[in-house]
């Protein structure tokens, strides 16, 4: 039987929690491009009174469909979402759109709540919470609490008084509760991350390189191999981009001094032969990714810290900024007093190890070469560093030739470098790989991250760079891409490239898209294709007894057939139970009476219906006073005390 599962009539309630779930979809994951044909499709399926019987196989193709145009989605654009891979997520979000305008398509109520309620919870983990989104569950939690009381028969005659006290309950003590809950939850978390992190300070914690506040050199530690793309820089690439200066070492954590940080400098007006264009996808961090050598910054403002840093005024995803930079990549001059702080002990122990790395060199840059070339030589780049023992962490890397990724290998050579006397620094940014020959640009991911050494030349008056990290291994955890791979990561550089550039939001994408000339035009054509076509279209004649699903008294009357097998005794349909099945059920029961009178209603309803007959005056109160005799004197009726 339909009943439970399905409805021949859906109004502007039942379509509420469908439709906001769609916009949680589009605005969550940013898939605007599905989440609007998905709405106008269910608001015009709705609006023209289109409906079909509800088939599992019709169901299960749907589904199949729409998982495969969200994987292929998710292949060229993937979701953010810390648990599932973006393209499986795409994939079943994709599944579950479908699923739920199928479920609209059929008129099945329960169904497309669920599949809403399902894609609207891995829509919502998101990492950036928008007011519409916000709007968007709250639309979907009333709405689906009002269809719920509407489907469960409690506005009806002789319940609205029990209807309208189990809503004042649910809105004074269990809603109350459940924010309680939720609140005591979220004030819970800092402590208990506290606590965690003080049981498990010894234990691996991955951290990103190049966006924190400071680099603490932890004796287990792990770097996430992070696929995340921030963002797309054009060629010609630079070697590297600096996005921040560790000036202070107290010999287990690197830091931005105070001085530093305070300090203003200003580029240069002139220079700079090379230009880079930066398109940021995601926020990294307040500093901004530049060459060493930039000479102007254009775009959103920025300001020059100390270490040639730039620092941008508000976020920038979805912005781009352009950068001018010296052919030479230099760094422009600066002071080089200080940048020597070094614990003693930690001093005492690595000068001895320096003397015997560097040999006879005596300038700093000969110095600093051979050191470079010491951990290059001599060592291996991991993700996971184990350091653990007695002593400090440096020191045991140098002297047993541990493994290790950039933040030590930086470490360990600006501190021998400074226990000779040589200022040094570590810096923090990227290292963006080579540009792909079909659209001339570089993707920058997270698993870009670098760490590396700015030493004091005094001859030059400025700092250069080294960089430590045995490359040969490191380069080995991430193989050259293929052909296809190239062509792949080409295509959703375009489409994340037009995503950006029209605002890095759903909103503003479909903004830029409905206020396209061209599809503005298309829409006019259409419109005024479909308004000669009704112009031109006959009137129809009136028909008596008008037959159509939505009658309000074809709705009134199965209304009223359901409400008499409930009020009556008789047991409920089943969600996936046809009408057959459950008049067999009753006949089973020894309702013999009640199936029979049953059946001649359902028959002349379905002839109205889809026959075309006329629904009767009464709507058919002679068989449905049939039906309440039969199962008054049926065994199903309820005994009297």
């Amino acid at each position: 039987m339909s009943g439970g599962a399905a409805s021949s009539h859906w109004g502007p309630l039942r379509l509420t929690p469908p439709l906001a779930a769609a916009a949680i979809y589009g605005l969550g994951q940013g898939r605007g491009y599905f989440a609007v044909p998905e709405a106008l499709g269910m608001v015009a399926l709705v609006a023209r009174g289109l409906a079909g019987a509800h088939s599992t196989r019709a169901c299960a193709l749907s589904g199949a469909a729409g998982a495969l145009l969200g994987g292929l989605a998710g292949l060229l654009d993937p979701p953010y979402s810390p648990y599932l891979p973006g393209p499986l997520l795409s994939a079943i979000c994709g599944g579950l759109a479908a699923l739920t305008l199928y479920c609209v398509a059929s008129r099945s109520v329960q169904y497309s709540g669920v599949y809403a309620w399902v894609l609207t919870a891995l829509s919502t983990d998101v990492r950036i919470q928008s007011v519409g989104l916000t709007v968007a569950l709250l639309v979907l939690a009333a709405s689906t609490l009002a269809v719920a009381t509407s489907e469960a028969g409690v506005w009806s005659s002789g319940r609205t008084r029990a209807g309208a006290l189990g809503l004042t309950i649910f809105v004074a003590v269990v809603l109350p509760g459940a924010m309680g809950l939720a609140s005591l939850a979220k004030a819970s978390v800092d402590p208990l991350l506290g606590f965690v992190m003080r049981m498990t300070q010894d234990l691996p914690h991955p951290h990103g390189v190049g966006l924190d506040t400071e680099l603490r050199l932890r004796r287990v530690s792990q770097v996430p191999d992070d696929d995340t793309v921030l963002f797309e820089i054009t060629s010609p690439t630079p070697a590297r981009l600096r996005s921040i200066v560790f000036d202070q070492f107290d010999g287990e954590v690197w830091r931005v001094s105070d001085a530093l940080s305070r300090q203003r400098l200003a580029f240069p007006t002139t220079g700079g032969y090379r230009h880079a264009e930066l398109t940021f996808a995601e926020e990294v961090g307040p500093m901004v990714p530049v060459p060493p050598g930039t000479t102007r910054v254009s775009g959103p403002p920025a300001e020059v810290h100390g270490g040639w840093v730039a620092r941008a005024a508000k976020p920038l995803r979805a912005e781009t900024v352009g950068v001018d930079y010296a052919a030479s990549a230099t760094l422009l001059a600066e002071a080089g007093a200080g940048w020597l702080e070094l614990p003693p002990n930690l001093a005492a122990e690595m000068l001895p190890l320096a003397q015997g790395i560097v040999g006879s060199a005596t300038s700093a840059r000969g110095r600093a070469t051979a050191v470079e070339r010491f951990f290059a030589d001599h060592f291996e780049y991991t993700l996971l560093t184990d350091l653990s023992g007695p002593g400090n962490p440096l020191l045991r890397l140098i002297r047993e030739r541990k493994p290790a990724y950039c933040i030590y290998f930086a470490s360990a050579a600006a501190a021998l470098l400074r226990s000779l006397g040589i200022p040094a620094r570590v810096v923090g940014g990227f290292v963006p790989g080579d540009p792909n020959p079909l659209t001339g640009r570089a993707t920058v991911r997270g698993r870009d991250a670098h760490a590396w050494v700015e030493y004091f030349v005094p001859e030059a008056g400025r700092f250069e760079a080294i960089d430590p990290t045995p490359w040969r291994s490191r380069s080995a955890l991430t193989p050259r891409p293929g052909p296809f791979a190239l062509a792949l990561e080409g295509l959703r550089s375009a489409m994340r490239l037009r995503y950006l550039q029209a605002g890095g939001t759903p909103g503003r994408a479909l903004l830029a898209v409905f206020g396209s000339r061209w599809l503005l035009g298309l829409i006019v054509v259409l419109v005024g294709l479909r308004l000669s076509r009704i112009r031109r279209r006959p009137r129809p004649a009136a028909v008596a007894g008008p037959a159509e699903a939505e009658d309000a008294r074809l709705l009134d009357a199965y209304q009223a057939y359901r409400e008499l097998l409930t009020f009556a005794g008789a047991p409920s349909p089943h969600a996936h139970e046809s009408e057959e099945e459950y008049l067999g059920r009753l006949r089973a029961l020894g309702a013999m009476s009640p199936a029979e009178a049953a059946a001649g209603f359902l028959a002349a309803y379905h002839r109205a219906r889809f026959g075309g007959d006329a629904v009767p005056s009464d709507g058919w109160a002679t068989q449905l006073a049939e039906l309440r005799r039969a199962l008054q004197s049926s065994p199903l009726a309820p005994k009297r005390p």
